[in-house]
């Protein structure tokens, strides 16, 4: 598959000129009303526009008005510079997330990315993330954080995704919506809340299913998420949250090779439906935050958690990588997990005055801790000496016990903050967090020899931020730190060489940040821009991917570069335009050997060198995204037209193989009748209005070159809304 490259830095110049002359355009505008409060830079609630880093917020209006189904973050996070998050269609797998090129190489789930909803980790201490439980429907914020002050979150932050549930307001609200859609989609969403001066809460329940666009692609998800909220007196208050996802079954279609993506594209891989490859899970989690102010200088906030997840997963590991000479190292063809994780998060705040100088430092401690069993087994059932599905072997059934494990990840942060102002004109910022990791695996299946073993890893890592306020609409910003990436459990598995089991020898990766900004926010304007860079040392990659097994190895240094840009602009008459763009230069800088393959790379002939100056792969280096809205003066009618631009991404660490470029244009429209208390709102969307074919996501360094898994042309969705909210 190919792109026209020169075609790519056209399109992006474009927006780039664009955004300039909006930003210049100086006609009868509207004020814009942004609630740009963040709290994922520095804990606590702040204004974006003055802090040094790179923060976006995407509020419960947005994703509101903008009718997308709010299943997966890949709909909410497109107009973020510097995110790729790719929708797979394909349930059964993770969503795809990256920032600034951290994450972009994983090939299932999310590494590399902290995430957190209501102060729940969904990443766990080895740096690994699920976020099917993400009750986005429900969302009253999402914040970005990108940048060197990710670090402050410990353990594989190249970048933080902090969500927040909405809190019950006094009153009765209800708000039931159903939506249907291409493919056989459709969902029912149903919140609900009550609340006092005193206290509230918020429920929301969901359901959703789906055909799928791609054959074997079928999905249901049920989501419930309870948050009750609980003041003590004016000083403290209690945040109770209770999150559940059931999906009790979901199809997994698999990639195909860049000849099927092209011909069938709504086609299942063979291997899917031949050992019919397909995923089951359930997870139940809860939190409580404790937030104590002491007095005027002194504040305390607890936050706790524990949760369980349970997964069963079968693969299409073929028959010839469990038998033979492969018959005493497989891990066989069907996973099966049982997660139980807990946690907490303790900060201490105080702020004084020095020499007429505004000084705030915050103090805490941090420890999660996850215990996984894990087992394997064959993924067919014979009584043949020759096994073959569909004659001699029954396949996609759980077969004969091939893994045994006790494994588990743990974490002990401790950290502190400052912030000093000098003046009105400066704010100076850092940071300071030395995180201590360990993980490890007990192996119960000894038939084929002890597989234990154990790692620990640790790191203090500084950040420091300065920003100057030219005037009163213009900040500019420079800030840098210092970040680090341990491999996960599942990087950690294997080990190659005699010793096939726990990679004892892989080390974390380490990189240094270092970012410039500016700031610009008029009445009717508002504009980020940001330049950065991060070097990477000791970058974990794919060694040996075959049979159904992956191995990783440090591959030396890479680097990141890049510039991104928001810019928002209000019009008279209601019009709003948006541009969101990024560029990034994201390589190698060391040759080194790898093998993906169909079969084992047992000599150093056989590998493959990846040359320094390769592109990563999974990460775009340019992207946009931009959108024309409008909304009446009495608030009922709204429509907008989106925009989305996508270079070319590699799909392996050769650069061999690649997604082409696309260009999407979608359309909204709604409309709401508003009486009294009440709203009826009915809302109709079309993306990909072009009827494009395009891949929207790879599986990188997929062993058998499969790497591309494809995504539908026009789709269209439909929802009707009441909402009883009194005022």
């Amino acid at each position: 598959m190919y792109t026209n490259k020169g075609s790519a830095v056209r399109v992006t110049t474009y927006f780039l000129m664009l955004s300039l002359v909006l930003l210049q355009a100086n006609i009868y505008a509207e004020e814009i009303s942004l609630d740009e409060m963040v709290v994922s830079a520095t804990r606590d609630s702040q204004d974006s526009f003055e802090i040094p880093v790179s923060v976006s917020k995407i509020s419960q209006a947005t994703l509101f008005e903008k009718s997308n189904p709010n299943n997966n973050l890949s709909e909410s996070l497109q107009s973020v510079p510097g995110v790729i998050a790719n929708n797979r269609q394909n349930y059964a797998q993770d969503q795809q997330i990256s920032i600034r090129g951290f994450g972009a190489r994983s090939p299932s789930g999310v590494n590399g990315v902290r995430i957190i909803a209501d102060g729940i980790p969904a990443s766990r201490p080895d740096g690994s993330a699920q976020v099917s439980n993400l009750n986005l429907s429900s969302a009253e914020s999402i914040e970005v954080l990108r940048g060197p002050f990710s670090a402050l979150y410990g353990n594989a932050s190249g970048g933080v995704i902090l969500l927040e549930s909405q809190s019950a307001k006094p009153g009765i609200f209800f708000s039931p919506t159903l939506e249907m859609g291409s493919f056989g989609y459709w969902k029912s969403d149903n919140q609900i809340s009550y609340g006092t001066n005193q206290w509230g809460s918020f429920l929301q329940q969901s359901r959703f299913s789906t055909d799928g666009y791609r054959d074997h692609s079928a999905a249901t998800r049920d989501l419930f998420n309870l948050k009750t909220d609980i003041k003590i007196n004016d000083d403290q208050k209690l945040t109770w949250v209770v999150n559940y996802l059931n999906m009790p079954l979901s199809y997994d279609p698999q990639g195909l090779s860049a000849a099927q993506a092209a011909t069938t594209p709504q086609a299942a891989n063979a291997s899917a439906l031949l050992y019919n490859t397909r995923k089951s899970l359930s997870q139940t989690q809860t939190g409580f935050n404790w937030t104590d102010r002491i007095d005027q200088q002194n504040q305390l906030q607890v936050t706790s958690y524990v949760g369980q997840r349970n997964l069963e997963q079968f693969l299409s590991t073929p028959i010839s990588s469990q038998t033979g000479a492969n018959a005493n190292t497989t891990s066989g063809g069907v996973i099966n997990l049982d997660w139980n994780y807990f946690g907490f998060d303790s900060r201490y705040s105080h702020v004084q005055e020095i020499a007429d100088m505004s000084l705030k430092v915050s103090i805490g401690t941090n420890y999660d801790r996850l215990n996984e069993r894990r087992l394997g087994f064959n993924n067919y059932i014979s009584s043949s000496g020759s096994p073959v599905c569909g004659t001699t072997a029954t396949c996609g059934v759980t077969g004969t016990l091939k893994r045994d494990e006790n494994n588990y990840a743990q974490n002990f942060d401790q950290y502190v903050q400052a912030e000093l102002n000098p003046n009105d004109d400066w704010k100076i910022y850092a940071g300071l967090r030395h995180s201590y990791v360990t993980m490890g695996s007990q192996d119960n299946y000894l038939s084929n020899g002890n597989q234990s073993g154990d790692t620990q890893f640790s790191s203090t890592n500084p950040i420091a931020g300065v920003l100057y306020q030219i005037t009163p609409e213009l900040n500019t910003y420079i800030s840098m730190g210092r970040g680090f990436e341990t491999p996960t459990l599942l990087q950690s598995a294997y080990s190659y060489g005699a010793n096939t089991g726990f990679n004892t020898g892989l080390m974390a990766s380490a990189s240094q940040q270092i970012e410039a900004g500016i700031k610009f926010r008029a009445n009717d304007t508002y504009l980020k821009m940001a330049v950065f860079q991060a070097n990477t040392a000791n970058e974990i990659g794919v060694q040996n991917n075959t049979g159904g097994r992956a191995i990783y190895q440090n591959v030396g240094d890479t680097l990141r570069q890049g510039f991104e840009l928001e810019l928002l602009k209000q019009w008279q008459h209601g019009i709003r335009t948006m541009v969101a763009a990024s560029l990034i230069n994201a390589t190698y800088q060391n040759n080194f050997l790898t093998c993906q393959s169909s079969s084992a790379c047992t000599t150093p002939s056989s590998f493959t060198v990846v040359n320094a100056g390769n592109t990563l792969p999974g990460v775009a280096p340019q992207r946009v995204y931009a959108e024309v809205s409008w909304r009446s003066p009495d608030k009922e009618w709204e429509t907008g037209l989106e925009y989305r631009f996508s270079s070319s991404i590699f799909a392996n660490d050769q650069n061999s193989e690649s997604a082409a470029s696309y260009n999407l244009f979608s359309l909204r429209l709604s409309h709401q009748n508003l009486w009294n208390e009440w709203s009826f709102r009915q809302f109709l969307r079309f993306d990909n209005i072009g009827n494009n074919p395009y891949v929207g996501s790879v599986i990188v360094n997929e062993a058998n070159k499969n790497y591309y898994e494809t995504s539908p042309g026009l789709t269209w969705l439909v929802g009707l809304n009441l909402t009883y909210r009194p005022k």
